[in-house]
């Protein structure tokens, strides 16, 4: 009596491989299947944001945070909406593993922060204005 059975592993994004065993554990195939993936070339990215993808709208209590790009290659930029007076906005830039990287404190209207001296990695955004406070991920290429 012989038993068969499949396992199938995803290797990568792009290759599939599938396993076949016997009764007793042993490997009697294997099969190696390529996917393939549509490439589009690439386009130019514009700093504002762009009608089909609007910017990530973070509610903060009484605040709306509006942030574009994100991802972002650059420059990121913070809308920050229902603010009392022109309440400063203070911004804390860490790193995944919890690192302060950069803080700072703006009453603009739109908030640019540069992240160009980063390497791409996924940071966390802590902002906070008028006693309420928000973290967001924001992603560098």
């Amino acid at each position: 009596m012989s038993l068969m059975l499949c396992f199938t592993v995803n290797a990568s994004a792009q290759h599939q491989v599938e396993y076949a065993y016997d009764a007793a554990g042993n490997r009697i195939g294997r099969v190696a299947t390529t996917l393939r993936l549509a490439v589009t070339p690439p386009t130019r990215v514009s700093q504002q944001p762009v009608d089909t993808v609007p910017p990530s709208v973070v509610p903060a209590g009484e605040l709306s945070v509006k942030i574009w790009p994100n991802p972002t290659k650059g420059i990121i930029r913070l809308q920050v909406s229902g603010r009392r007076d022109d309440s400063p906005v203070g911004l804390r830039l860490y790193s995944s593993s919890g690192i302060l990287l950069k803080e700072s404190e703006d009453t603009a209207d739109i908030i640019e922060i540069d992240l160009s001296g980063y390497s791409a990695a996924t940071y966390l955004l802590r902002f906070s204005c008028q006693g309420e406070t928000k973290v967001v991920k924001i992603i560098k290429e």
